[in-house]
């Protein structure tokens, strides 16, 4: 889960997230990242500069479209009689 976050705690998440990565890079890992958001417009430059991959873009996807199988759809439309006027029920 991505979210923004702003200040010192934004600062030291991201340093985090550098850190990690300069760990893995030396120990001849290369991590694939996944990072799931329903609030960030931007989320590939997002990510790119969380992770220190600006100018790197080429390794970030944006995966935007839900392509997940689902079963049919129906839709039943109900009109309901009118309620009596002077008695206040239904006819």
């Amino acid at each position: 889960e991505a979210h923004v976050y702003r200040a010192t705690f934004g600062s030291h998440i991201a340093l985090l997230m550098r850190r990690f990565r300069r760990v893995l890079q030396h120990y001849k890992s290369a991590p694939l990242f996944v990072a799931c958001s329903a609030t960030i417009c931007n989320a590939k430059p997002f990510f790119s500069q969380l992770l220190a991959l600006e100018g790197q873009e080429d390794e970030c996807s944006v995966v935007d479209e839900d392509t997940a199988g689902r079963g049919e759809r129906h839709f039943c439309l109900w009109n309901p009689p009118l309620l009596d006027v002077q008695e206040g029920e239904q006819d």
